[in-house]
């Protein structure tokens, strides 16, 4: 009596966990990101959606690429739960209409295909692209809501103080500025606060293709991102205050205030590279003395 092996052939198995990869994008983002390209993306929160996209696919690519020698299958009946489970997340996402949630669901369910796919040892070596990919998901606005209002209201009482001494015709009313006979509203001035999420994922980014070696610094400098992002949010009010001034409140809501969006993510990335170069010195001689005494 033959017996018949339920084994799957060691050469088909790549190409059928590729299937399953090709079939979770077909079946499960497209819809996503339409969703989230007309929902979440089009906003100042979750803007930069689609270049912590792009890039957190990048980095699993490449990771895989360079530690192709760990590739080895996963464990399916250890991903089926998770895998399930979201499922039942895209649903609910889908039939209530959120685009966040469904894309959780999907974002999990891939994760899931591809630990079938690479299997234990080569998945913990993607750790940070993982984590990193769930940053294209922006968090709900009735969770990061009161936070950003009272940064608003902080920021524009400090652009206050600073341009009143310098003779500037300036007040504010909560998170409203008033400029000579304009009114300039922190909302729609400094909305790139919503996008700090976004400005911190770019910075965890950096950390992690340059300075990942030394966990300890890499700790510090991620506590330096959220304020400098502040900063450069800061930097982005003044600007636009006295470009109001100048120019008029039309220069100052038209093209500059674009300009101005941009230049605070640039103002961001930059002040994380100059302290990481300023302090990175400091921080070398701090741990060569402590190894010479210990």
């Amino acid at each position: 009596m033959s017996q018949y092996s339920t084994q799957m052939p060691a050469i088909t198995r790549p190409l059928f966990y590729t299937f399953l990869l090709v079939g979770a994008f077909s079946f499960f983002w497209a819809p996503v990101i339409l969703g989230l390209a007309k929902h979440e993306w089009s906003t100042d929160q979750g803007a930069h959606g689609p270049l912590i996209l792009a890039t957190g696919l990048w980095l699993i690519t490449r990771e895989i690429l360079n530690n192709r020698e760990l590739l080895k299958d996963g464990n399916f009946f250890r991903a089926y739960p998770s895998i399930i489970i979201s499922i039942l997340i895209y649903l609910l996402g889908s039939r209530s209409g959120i685009s966040w949630i469904q894309a959780l669901g999907a974002l999990i369910c891939t994760i899931s295909m591809i630990y079938i796919y690479i299997g234990n040892r080569l998945f913990i070596k993607l750790w940070f692209p993982i984590l990193y990919l769930f940053f294209i998901i922006p968090p709900p606005i009735s969770m990061t809501g009161p936070f950003i209002r009272m940064l608003k209201l902080k920021i524009s009482e400090a652009a206050v103080d600073i341009l009143s001494p310098l003779g500037f015709d300036v007040a504010n009313s909560g998170s409203s500025i008033f400029i000579d006979q304009y009114e300039v509203t922190v909302a729609a001035a400094c909305a790139g606060l919503n996008s700090l999420v976004s400005l911190m994922a770019i910075g965890l980014l950096y950390i992690y293709l340059f300075r990942r070696f030394d966990w300890i610094y890499s700790l510090i400098l991620m506590m330096f991102i959220f304020p400098i992002a502040v900063l450069a949010n800061f930097i982005r009010v003044m600007m636009l205050l006295l470009a109001t001034h100048y120019s008029g409140e039309a220069f100052a809501q038209g093209a500059f205030h674009e300009a101005a969006g941009l230049t605070m993510f640039m103002v961001t990335l930059a002040g994380l590279i100059l302290f990481d170069h300023l302090f990175a010195p400091i921080y070398q001689r701090f741990v060569h003395r402590q190894a010479k005494h210990g």
